[in-house]
């Protein structure tokens, strides 16, 4: 694990105790990369913290961490929204931890609750959740588009002034917030999780990680691969709709598989088996932000494997800075079909681009700076705890 210098330092002059820090969701299974892999592996494996992480499904096998589970996560918004804190708040309630640590935007009432009761509670922004509301369908005052975000305006606020702290995924979402404690944690992967990868030119396979959803380009991933016969398609994790899984079979028969969700290993595995990674997303407000970090760009590049991307900003930048892989154009099937021509004609051109994303990748390790944030914000809530 990277050390995080003077935060992690100061951590330790503060901490006369264990700080014992509760990270809480719903709507996220418990293995997600950004709650275990990143967030909560940093703080169990600092000596000064003991690490509750209260949510669906089942934590790999990590002895300090200590896992108290829910029911299964929501398939959902409208379950999201009405079974979050049912389910949550029992699980939580039996736990007795000093901080208390949020990942949805569904569980801030229970948070706020929390807040003004005295606990301390850390909100942990993913992603601009006002501008994903903006995209719902809909106009008009009374729209479901409005209510949603208002609704969501108002409960971030609440939880801005109440929490002792909040983390970003980005600049932009962090500028969102006036908390006088925000701390911005990427999505960036660590480099060595995915250094084992051995792609291969001529395996003729992509590999698609995340939700199969509109939102991601999922059908026009379908039809981009549809007209090359040789080539095929896995996909990792998300929760595929029975909708979206007979839709791609229609689509390309058995080229397709769906996986499920998978350990780092795991997924080093699947990178291995596939000659192009696909980080493609929807042109909505939710995606426009130029400071994001997207962690499957990181983790494919960790990996040496090429990356078919749609022209968001973040990703347009990070393809132009790495020249690891090819943008498409536009966000259509037939752009995106291109992109991915150019990146599974040439071996040589292949080669290089597997070897410039691994460089850029080592140039560029930002989990560093992100957990030195993640650190220093729990170091002011230690040193907060144990001033007279």
């Amino acid at each position: 694990m990277h050390e995080s210098g003077p935060a992690r330092r100061e951590l330790s002059q503060h901490t006369t105790r264990v700080l014992a820090v509760c990270h809480v969701t719903s709507s996220h299974n418990v293995d997600d990369m950004r709650i275990y892999e990143r967030e909560c592996r940093a703080l169990a494996d600092h000596p000064g913290f003991r690490v509750l992480l209260v949510g669906p499904g089942r934590v790999p096998d990590h002895g300090s961490i200590t896992h108290v589970r829910t029911g299964a996560a929501p398939r959902n918004r409208l379950s999201r929204w009405t079974l979050a804190i049912p389910r949550a708040i029992t699980p939580l309630l039996s736990t007795q931890a000093d901080v208390y640590h949020f990942h949805d935007p569904e569980l801030i009432p229970l948070a706020w609750v929390l807040a003004i009761s005295g606990k301390r509670v850390v909100w942990d922004a993913h992603e601009d959740y006002e501008g994903r509301f903006a995209s719902v369908e809909g106009s008009g005052r009374w729209s479901k588009r409005g209510l949603s975000k208002r609704m969501t305006h108002r409960v971030i606020d609440a939880i801005d002034k109440k929490a002792s702290g909040v983390i970003a995924a980005s600049q932009t979402i962090a500028s969102r917030y006036s908390n006088p404690r925000v701390q911005i944690v990427g999505n960036e992967a660590r480099i060595r999780d995915f250094e084992e990868a051995r792609p291969s030119f001529g395996e003729r396979r992509g590999l698609f990680t995340g939700s199969p959803e509109s939102g991601h380009l999922f059908p026009e991933i379908l039809r981009a691969i549809e007209g090359t016969p040789d080539l095929r398609l896995t996909v990792v994790g998300g929760r595929e709709t029975p909708e979206m899984r007979r839709f791609a079979h229609e689509i390309l028969g058995d080229r397709v598989e769906f996986l499920g969700r998978q350990s780092p290993e795991g997924l080093v595995e699947q990178m291995s088996r596939c000659s192009f990674g696909l980080c493609t997303y929807a042109p909505t407000p939710a995606y426009m932000d130029p400071t994001g970090s997207p962690t499957k760009f990181y983790e494919f590049a960790a990996g040496g494997l090429p990356i078919v991307g749609s022209p968001i900003p973040t990703i347009t930048t990070r393809l132009n800075e790495s020249m690891a892989g090819r943008l498409a154009v536009d966000f259509t099937a037939r752009g995106l079909s291109e992109a991915i021509r150019e990146v599974t004609s040439d071996e040589d051109e292949w080669e290089k681009m597997s070897r410039t994303a691994r460089a850029w990748s080592r140039q560029n390790d930002r989990w560093a700076e992100s957990e030195a944030a993640l650190m220093a914000l729990y170091s002011e809530l230690a040193e907060e705890r144990t001033t007279p």
